[in-house]
């Protein structure tokens, strides 16, 4: 028989799992009941935009049982939104589109590969490649949902971070959406998927980070020493011994002030703090320090005289205590453990270090201060203890009573003590290590260099920060938001400036106007300007800048990026970019991506009349209905995964409090995330709608309150009730007429007392008419409070003038009446649009309308259903199976299939391995030669995966070497494969000739000698196309097992047009999967003793052409002894589970073997 819910339990622990679990289940029902909502509303769907940004993290959570010790899990978090366009206004309200933010709950990964990976990602997918997400079917969503199939077009946007975990996983839904299509299935799901913005630029930020040796891991190092209380006490310590009396008073300030304050100027400049309070705290130091910032000698030049008429301080010991408590509290508190991947992180560790470096050299003069020069005292309560701690408390200046005189200063320093004897053991030698690099000369220059560097970058970051809080109100607020199409077209404009490449150009313009006109300023206040530290510079610039046109511009010059440019191209630019593509995939099926263009390339036919002739009504038809999809993805395309790192950190300090010993179990851990986006919902909607309805913070606080004192919120709420609803003395003609007499004076109570006596006096010796007056203005009064009261509170959280009724009702009037017009500002935050939505979920009373929770069913049937839902295990899909998809469409300038292809990747390793070879630096200049031309690049960033660099094109004019053209625009950038390309169509056309490259190399080698001049080229380095060899080919067929499945393996030396060994992998099985490949071609390389980038080309069967197939079998193969074959395949093969144990490897034989098969596999190898 149920049980009702009971709210009393008697266990307190178990009542909140019920609650919460009871809470977890209405909400989890809502969210069935809405999305089925949003695609029955009476009109057809057009569109459904379905975006996630997914991210894996580690938190330590508990086991099942109660006695389970804590283990750190690999959990899957996701932001989800889903946008359903219409095909008609639903009503005068609507602009016919919902947006609904999917609260999606943590999933935890027992076993995080690729297909568990993909299982998380698309559990509560509703656009997923097979249909909605297991998790949501398991709610009771049907795979024929009403209306969702019925859609024109179905897109899934993924953004993640460029791991290889993402892209994997992302591969495994392009295949199974290739299944589909291949079934028929699905034709109008599209799939896409962006790296975050962000992440990129952290990626591209590390060439500047890393550019410097050792500053990178002393930055970290400092940073966790700054999370340990004992050393930000013993660093308040150092700091109050080092500094010395700042006061010099003057009549005038000397003629270098001048030169003094805009060095000032330049340390306050881009300086990034974590809070505003730090940035402003540092204008106050740099306005009190006024002296020369670059001298040891701290200086505060004292005004004798100041606009007050006095000096500024009264006396050195105010100057003192001014400096204390400006510089302790900026400099003791630290800044967080900056990490190379995350946004905002590194900035403000960058920017501390910078002022620390250079201002008066302190952050390196503090760490060196003698410990033995601070007497140890272990009393917590001595005035040296209490003024450290406030002056690392949260306030940020000292109080009047803490000031303290010289004496009182002296004793300070002298009892200053650090009593922890741990810090010693466990941080000695990381505190040893900071102190050494940050007492260097080098250190201060590098801090400099790096944070003026790093501060180009900003921008773009907080470019992807601002768009992701656009579409942060477009998802919660939706319509509701009055400016929601202004949002729209930003967040368009925003996403194209992306996709276009124009943002990274605007980065790549920042740093290329920095290095020809930047470093006068840094030169200036206090830059090294050597040749060293500009070479330097140099290199970290080019470094940097060939990064940034590699994941900002080049990334986006191939489809699906190309067709969404096109989403607000007039007519003529959209036709033309449309018959490219229909020309390109005519072509080749591979020069576009599948999951995305070929479906609207397949839906939509080219335009077959000539550019010069107006197009169809159908055709205009066509445009129309393209471009409005294209700008739908544009415009709710998420770019960074901002919002679900923060999600991360959210996450694990609710499950785990970060590491706390008090962590939840699994199933909890599931309910509490899945809430806790409720809540993020709720609060974000609570803020908009207090925005519109609430006064501001300071104005709301204490209704009715004359005191600041510390409450309870028990206290609070009875105190507010208590202003709202006790009774208002009437007004009478005494209190205007008192009010008259001392208005405008400032009287102490004594005083006040005197006053109203003789008022009293006054106005009993008054007659009746004279007193009719006053009764008159108090009636006006009255009337005037009571519209007042009919009014709520202005809104908004800027501070307002008193409207014109509070001004004539009064100061103190206003204040006894904001509690009742307070209450008028809660009935309109109930009433706010906000709460009306279709795909609100919460109300204004909290994340889940109270009418939603369900109150039927019994504990034990909420927890039943939750563990057949909520709570059932990760199922992932089998992708042996899944059809192969090309991993990446053909390169943007060149196709597979073009006869150059072979030949251009041949010479681009080529030229990869010589330059490893010769060890060549980035920013030196590569001079190609090819029969007499001259091509001269510099050398920027180099890949391995793909085997690729990216160039920077110089022109030499004498001994110059130049970047910009005349006209002084960007650099021109290219990749070597370009290079290769071009130079293969100018010199060697004919695919059967043959083209030999000399490179010469000016700039850095470490092959060089340090004494050699500068210059002469330092290393020639020769990049050759090899021709294939014209003897008999050397065969032979290598046979072994993966587990108990039989596999072959033929080497052919001289296959195709290649002198590189080419392996074909033979599976007798016919199933020859990504994963079997890849790791039989990891154990291949590895027994050859090749590395993971040897020179060899590996082909599967299903790649090869008909014609190469027939030649491939009518080759006579040549069999080596099963023994030594099983040697090479068997590395990673369990052979010992075959019957025949002839198979089992003879380890005795490794050395005489191995040699024996690597010189027949690679012959001729060392012709390259």
């Amino acid at each position: 028989m149920s049980r009702p819910y009971d709210v009393s339990a008697p266990d307190n622990q178990k009542s909140i799992q019920r609650e919460r679990a009871r809470c977890v289940w209405s909400l989890l029902c809502f969210l069935a009941k809405t999305l089925e909502d949003l695609f029955s509303m009476g009109t057809p769907v057009k569109h459904i935009i379905n975006t996630i940004v997914p991210d894996d993290t580690t938190t330590r959570l508990r086991g099942p049982n109660p006695g389970d010790r804590t283990m750190v899990y690999t959990l899957m978090n996701q932001v989800q939104s889903c946008i359903v366009n219409y095909e008609k206004k639903l009503d005068s309200s609507n602009t016919g589109w919902h947006c609904l933010a999917l609260p999606c709950p943590t999933s935890i990964l027992h076993v995080a590969d690729t297909p568990n990976i993909h299982a998380a990602y698309t559990s509560y997918l509703l656009a997923s490649a097979s249909g909605i997400g297991k998790g949501l079917q398991r709610l009771g969503l049907s795979q024929d949902l009403e209306g969702f199939h019925g859609a024109k077009w179905i897109a899934q946007v993924m953004c993640g971070d460029a791991l290889e975990a993402n892209s994997a996983a992302f591969n495994v839904e392009r295949r199974l959406l290739t299944q589909q299509r291949e079934r028929g299935e699905r034709l109008n799901v599209v799939a896409i998927r962006y790296k975050c913005g962000n992440h990129q630029l952290c990626l591209a930020r590390k060439c500047i980070v890393l550019g410097v040796e050792r500053f990178w891991c002393t930055l970290v190092r400092l940073a966790h020493l700054f999370e340990c209380s004992s050393f930000r006490r013993r660093f308040t310590a150092q700091l109050i011994t080092l500094l010395k009396k700042p006061g010099i008073q003057v009549s005038q300030y000397p003629p270098e002030m001048s030169e003094w304050q805009r060095r000032a100027e330049w340390l306050l400049k881009d300086f990034q703090a974590p809070a505003k309070v730090q940035e402003k705290l540092l204008g106050q130091i740099l306005q009190f320090l006024n002296g020369d910032t670059r001298s040891d000698t701290i200086t505060h030049w004292c005004l004798t005289e100041t606009e007050s008429g006095g000096p500024c301080c009264k006396s050195d010991s105010e100057a003192w205590n001014k400096m204390v408590s400006l510089l302790c509290p900026f400099l003791s508190r630290g800044y967080a453990v900056p990490l190379l991947y995350r946004m905002k992180h590194y900035g403000p560790a960058a920017a501390y270090i910078r002022v620390g470096c250079c201002l008066h050299q302190l952050l390196p003069r503090i760490l060196a201060v003698d410990d033995a020069g601070i007497k140890e005292a272990g009393n917590p309560s001595s005035n040296l203890c209490q003024v450290v701690d406030a002056l690392l408390a949260d306030n940020r200046r000292l109080k009047s009573d803490q000031l303290l005189n010289d004496a009182d200063f002296h004793l300070l320093v002298s009892n200053l003590l650090d009593e922890d004897k741990n810090y010693a053991a466990q941080n000695g030698a990381r505190r040893q290590l900071v102190q050494r690099e940050l007492s260097k000369h080098d250190f201060h220059q590098s801090s400099i260099i790096i944070d003026m560097l790093v501060q180009r970058m900003e921008p773009g970051i907080n470019f992807f920060l601002k768009r992701t809080g656009i579409l942060y109100d477009l998802q919660y607020l939706s319509h509701s938001n009055p400016n929601h199409e202004a949002l729209k077209d930003d967040s368009k404009s925003r996403f194209l400036k992306v996709i276009r490449g124009d943002l990274g150009r605007e980065l790549l313009g920042r740093y290329m106007s920095f290095l020809l006109h930047g470093l006068t300023e840094s030169v200036t206040m206090g830059l090294d300007g050597s040749q060293a530290q500009l070479d330097l510079i140099f290199e970290m610039v080019i470094g940097c800048v060939t990064d940034l046109h590699r994941r900002l511009v080049a990334e986006f010059l191939s489809p699906p990026f190309t067709l969404l440019a096109l989403a607000d191209a007039d007519e003529s630019s959209f036709v033309t970019g449309w018959q490219q593509l229909h020309l390109k995939y005519g072509e080749c099926a591979c020069c576009v991506d599948q999951e995305f263009t070929t479906p609207l390339l397949q839906a939509f036919p080219a335009f077959e009349n000539d550019l010069s002739t107006p197009v169809t009504e159908d055709q205009q038809k066509d445009i129309q209905a393209l471009q409005e999809f294209l700008s739908e993805v544009c415009t709710w395309s998420p770019l960074s995964s901002d919002a679900v790192e923060i999600l991360n950190g959210q996450v694990q300090w609710a499950l785990s409090r970060r590491g706390h010993q008090f962590v939840k179990q699994g199933k909890a851990a599931i309910e509490t995330s899945l809430l806790a986006r409720a809540v993020k919902h709720y609060n974000w909607l609570a803020d908009a709608a207090s925005k519109d309805t609430m006064p501001s913070k300071m104005d709301g606080r204490h209704p009715d309150r004359t005191r600041e004192i510390m409450e309870t919120d028990a206290e609070k709420r009875a105190r507010f009730n208590h202003a709202a609803t006790h009774k208002i003395r009437k007004l009478s003609g005494w209190n205007v007429f008192l009010k008259q007499q001392v208005q405008g004076e400032s009287l102490d109570m004594g005083d006040y007392t005197r006053r109203v006596k003789d008022a009293s006096k006054l106005w009993k010796t008054m007659s009746q008419d004279d007193k009719e007056a006053f009764e008159v203005e108090a009636n006006h009064q009255e009337k005037l409070r009571g519209e007042l009261a009919q009014q709520p509170l202005s809104a908004g959280h800027a501070a307002k003038a008193p409207t014109a009724l509070e001004k004539a009702v009064g100061h103190n009037s206003c204040k006894r009446l904001s509690a009742r017009r307070l209450k008028l500002n809660d009935e309109q935050f109930d009433c706010h649009s906000v709460w009306d939505l279709a795909t609100c979920m919460c109300d204004s009373h909290g994340a889940l309308k109270a009418e939603q929770i369900d109150m039927t069913l019994s504990d034990g049937d909420v927890q039943f259903k939750l563990d057949e839902t909520l709570h059932q295990p990760i199922m992932s899909n089998q992708t042996d199976d899944l059809p192969e998809v090309h991993d990446s469409p053909c390169l943007p300038f060149i196709c597979r299939t073009n006869c150059h292809y072979p030949r251009m990747q041949q010479l681009v390793k080529d030229l990869t391995w010589r330059l490893e070879e010769h060890k060549v630096k980035p920013a030196s200049l590569l001079l190609f030669t090819v029969e007499h031309s001259n091509y001269p690049v510099l050398l920027g960033v180099s890949m391995k995966r793909p085997m690729s660099h990216i160039f920077v094109n110089a022109a030499l004019d004498a001994d110059q070497v130049s970047l910009t053209d005349a006209r002084g625009t960007l650099p021109q950038f290219q990749s070597s494969h370009e290079l290769m390309l071009k130079l293969l169509r100018e010199h060697s056309p004919n695919p059967d000739s043959t083209l030999a490259v000399t490179v010469d190399v000016w700039g850095g080698s470490d092959n060089a000698e340090k004494e050699e001049e500068q210059a002469a080229p330092m290393s020639s380095v020769v990049a050759t196309e090899q021709r294939a060899v014209q003897e008999a080919p050397a065969d032979f067929m290598l046979h072994g097992y993966l587990g108990s499945e039989p596999i072959g393996l033929k080497l052919v030396e001289g296959f195709g047009t290649l002198v590189l060994p080419v392996f074909v992998i033979c599976f007798q099985d016919g199933k020859c999967t990504s994963e079997r490949r890849r790791e039989f071609v990891k154990s291949c390389r590895n027994a050859l003793g090749l590395g993971p980038n040897g020179p060899m080309v590996f082909y599967s069967q299903h790649h090869l052409g008909e014609d190469q197939r027939r030649r491939l079998n009518a080759r006579e193969t040549e069999s080596l002894d099963i023994q030594y074959a099983s040697l090479v395949v068997t590395c990673f093969a369990r052979v010992p589970s075959h019957p025949d144990s002839s198979l089992v490897p003879d380890c005795q034989h490794n050395k005489q073997i191995l040699p024996v098969v690597k010189g027949r596999g690679l012959k001729g190898l060392n012709q390259l």
